[in-house]
């Protein structure tokens, strides 16, 4: 599997299907974000790319949720920014993707 394949987990079932999950976790409600690679995938793999949302990380309440195809069933809105990161080297990092509405994801996945 090449380094950044825009998702985080490979699972293969007995059919033969792949599935593709990208795992994003949260510690409360909110808009979860997307990078543009995961993004892409999402939109190159359709049916066998899920997106798995862990909301209330680090409570004893967790609740987990999953999307299939969040390409063709969620609604997105893209985002870039620029930060500063410093570790060693100061160095300036840019990011961008999508973000997608808690109020959305709960509608349309699987608990």
């Amino acid at each position: 599997m090449p380094d950044h394949p825009g998702f985080d987990i490979l699972s293969l079932k007995s059919n033969h299907r792949q599935r593709c999950i990208e795992v994003k976790g949260r510690v409360s409600a909110g808009e979860v974000e997307v990078t543009d690679n995961e993004w892409a995938r999402a939109c190159n793999l359709r049916q066998d790319y899920w997106l798995y949302l862990a909301y209330r990380c680090g409570t004893s309440t967790p609740q987990l949720v999953r999307v299939q195809d969040p390409f063709g069933s969620l609604l997105a809105r893209s985002f870039s920014r620029t930060r500063t990161v410093e570790r060693t080297i100061r160095s300036t990092v840019e990011s961008s993707g999508v973000r997608i509405g808690h109020a959305q994801i709960m509608e349309v996945g699987e608990i």
